[in-house]
């Protein structure tokens, strides 16, 4: 995961908590027991309004705060929980691709003969230092 999405994802975490509305998404991470389900329409139908309410809320908090490339292939018709999955999965698969990347793009530096070789080695040394940076857990 990105750091940027990191940080995103405290941010939507702390707002949602002083909504009221994390345990829509967040629940299962943390308590599973706590996940406010869908409640059925029939036997309940004030809070089944109330639940769709909050639902439709957080996925339009979370198209909100992304860009609209981001929003692509964003599933945004059914729960909150899969919109924000989507999005953390997409989160996930932008890091390893950035370090492919920054390896190919030290592979690839050119020494010139101009450049004294300590100049080309530390730009070499950024590269894969910010590459295997990118690929620790976090």
């Amino acid at each position: 995961m990105t750091s940027e999405f990191t940080k995103w994802l405290t941010k939507l975490e702390i707002f949602l908590q002083q909504s009221g509305l994390d345990q829509y998404i967040f629940a299962l991470e943390k308590s599973p027991n706590r996940l406010i389900r869908q409640p059925n329409p029939r036997n309940k139908p004030n809070a089944y309004a109330n639940w769709l309410s909050n639902n439709d809320l957080i996925i339009g908090i979370i198209r909100a705060a992304i860009s609209e490339g981001k929003q692509e292939g964003l599933e945004t018709d059914g729960f909150a929980k899969e919109c924000y999955n989507t999005l953390k999965a997409h989160a996930q698969c932008e890091s390893p691709v950035k370090q492919v990347a920054l390896i190919q793009q030290a592979l690839s530096t050119y020494a010139p003969i101009a450049e004294p070789i300590d100049t080309t080695a530390q730009k070499i040394y950024k590269l894969t230092d910010c590459a295997f940076a990118n690929a620790l857990p976090s």
